[in-house]
């Protein structure tokens, strides 16, 4: 932890006790940590600990999936960057997290803004079936209330 804490720019280091702190603890040797392991410590709940060391807030950990054959991560690992006890390499570590950050931020509103034409059709049309439902069952009561008088 010594390198990392010589390299880590101020404000990177996760305050103490919490589940990012927790994670960083565990891959501040840089060997894998297996993802039964940490799904087993953080209670199946990894990814939040994950999402908080490389977000913007901590300053953009770079932790690595690694995925077997068939493409499911199997271990996490944190660059070797951050461990090199090099200001500049760290730093550099910390870029390439940040666009990558930015590269998936840009295309889920991307996708988001593509979506919403479709998605805003879709809202009017349940919300207007939702309002005649409404009206119906508004006017049952009166429909039963005025039947045909006999006589």
């Amino acid at each position: 932890m010594d390198k990392i804490l010589f390299t880590a720019p101020d404000g990177a280091l996760p305050k103490s006790g919490t589940q990012a702190a927790k994670l960083l603890e565990l891959l501040k040797n840089g060997s894998e940590v297996k993802e039964l392991k940490l799904a087993d410590i953080f209670e199946s709940n990894q990814r939040s600990p994950i999402q908080d060391l490389g977000s913007d807030n901590l300053l953009n950990w770079l932790i690595h999936p690694i995925e077997n054959e068939q493409g499911k991560i199997i271990a996490r690992q944190l660059d070797h960057r951050h461990l090199s006890g090099c200001i500049k390499l760290d730093a550099n570590a910390r870029k390439e997290r940040r666009k990558q950050l930015k590269e998936r931020s840009y295309k889920q509103a991307k996708q988001g803004r593509i979506r919403e034409p479709k998605i805003k059709l879709e809202h009017s049309e349940a919300s207007r079936d939702y309002f005649l439902s409404l009206g119906d069952a508004a006017n049952e009561a009166i429909f039963e209330k005025k039947k045909p008088t006999e006589g």
